[in-house]
């Protein structure tokens, strides 16, 4: 029987194969490490995704395989090392700069001018990243971009970006998102110890980091946290929009509701997955509930779109609603909630439940749309889930979506004490509240249909 080292290295060769066959039967090439990231349909599409996740898999399981043990441990306990070096880079728009520079670079001197970083340290953290593929170093101390630093662009001009830093943000959510990762969840990582020895003291290791008894969400609206807000708001709607629209519309199965059929998108912000329901079923009447703060930009979103008829009109509206109070309406066809129970602990996320339970009628149904925490073995509660083949991990590891879920995970649990759930959690929480799942559809995110029980 071939070694796993062999096994490892046909999967690579046979997947790398197919990609290059794929590419080459669209008349295209398989971009270089060298190249700006350009979203594209190959990029981003099913056709690609199966070989990506399977190379990338067997890369990484290779490396760990013939590295000495010492070496992985150190790569691996170096991560908050790499984290800071990110942070720094991305709070001094460096990535900015370089866009800016073009293909010949800058060196480390023009960038230490221009940024106020010392040119010292900001080679060393350059040379860091540069080392992990992320930048490339063309001459000594003469960096540009590469495929994977391209993701930190903010999508404005370096002079825009430090005469309005409140919005730098705005043009580019993942951005964003790699700096809430760099930023506030490395100033939060060093409480965790703290916290895991008497998690019962304060709600999350958040609140030790901010002296506050304030939840995150409660935080965000007091002054002095305007750029945490903005971020925040940015980072949602786009992370959002990542998802394809179709997890959206079909959750609530509306071919199958009754005409004029309520739905209710509790905690929906500005009520953007809102709007991809409207789009596809405009003869729907919806409620969009969050905190108040939200209701203005939700009023805005809505009044600068398509559907600001039905919005002005009433088919659709805001209600503000905290939904760890009762549920004000009773009996809709469907509650649909999207990335928000995964912000709770579960004494929080079946309070959450119990309020729509309560309102629920015989007929209603509860929708949640959430990420799901994954096994690294075999699941029983995922059968049509498909395992990767020997001897990969059977949810792919880091490559496959579970690598990005197990790393949310910690992120919730730093900020809110919140959680990414596998099938069984979240089969519990309905058990304990009164609801029955009824049926889960596996995609980029998992939907969960509940029933009364």
């Amino acid at each position: 029987m071939p070694s796993q080292l062999s096994q490892l290295v046909e999967l690579l060769a046979s997947n790398v194969k197919e990609l290059e066959a794929t590419y080459a039967q669209a008349g295209q090439e398989i971009p270089s490490l060298d190249d700006l990231f350009k979203p594209s349909p190959l990029e981003m599409g099913a056709a690609t995704q199966q070989n990506r996740t399977v190379i990338a898999a067997a890369a990484n399981q290779l490396l760990h395989s013939v590295v000495t043990p010492l070496a992985a441990v150190q790569l691996a306990a170096g991560g908050a090392v790499l984290t800071t070096a990110l942070g720094i880079v991305q709070d001094a728009d460096v990535a900015d700069l370089l866009l800016e520079a073009g293909p010949q670079g800058l060196h480390v001197q023009d960038i230490s001018s221009a940024t106020g970083v010392n040119q010292d340290i900001l080679a060393r953290f350059l040379r860091l990243l540069a080392s992990r593929h992320i930048f490339k170093e063309l001459s000594p101390n003469v960096f540009t971009h590469n495929r994977i630093s391209s993701m930190f662009v903010k999508g404005k001009p370096t002079s825009e970006l430090k005469a309005d830093p409140l919005t730098r943000f705005d043009k580019n959510p993942i951005a964003n998102l790699l700096a809430s990762m760099t930023d506030e969840c490395l100033e939060i990582a060093p409480y965790m110890k703290e916290w895991v020895s008497n998690p019962e003291a304060v709600n999350a290791p958040f609140n030790l980091a901010k002296k506050s008894d304030s939840s995150y969400w409660e935080w965000l609206g007091q002054p002095g946290n305007e750029l945490h807000a903005s971020r925040i708001a940015t980072m949602m709607s786009g992370v959002a929009s990542h998802f394809p629209n179709e997890i959206v519309t079909d959750s609530v199965d509306g071919n199958n509701l009754r005409p004029g059929a309520l739905v209710i998108d509790i905690g929906g912000g500005n009520g953007s997955a809102t709007m991809q329901m409207y789009q596809k079923y405009p003869h729907f009447k919806y409620t969009i509930q969050d905190i108040e703060s939200q209701e203005a930009p939700a009023d805005n979103f809505w009044k600068a779109s398509s559907a600001a008829d039905a919005y002005t009109n009433g088919q659709v509206q805001f209600q503000c609603h905290d939904f760890f109070e009762p549920q004000p309406v009773k009996n809709a066809d469907v509650y649909f909630t999207r990335l928000c129970i995964h912000d709770w602990a579960d004494p929080k996320a079946k309070l959450i439940m119990s309020r729509v339970r309560e309102a629920a009628g015989p007929n209603s149904k509860f929708v949640v749309l959430d990420t799901l925490a994954m096994h690294t073995c075999a699941d029983p509660d995922l059968p049509d889930s498909p395992i990767a083949p020997q001897p990969l991990m059977a949810n792919y590891g880091m490559a496959g979506p579970a690598g990005f879920s197990a790393l949310l995970d910690i992120q919730m649990m730093l900020v809110h004490n919140g959680k990414e759930r596998t099938i069984a959690d979240m089969r519990s929480l309905g058990e304990a509240t009164g609801w029955k799942l009824q049926k889960v559809r596996h995609d980029k995110l998992m939907t969960y249909i509940f029933a009364p029980a």
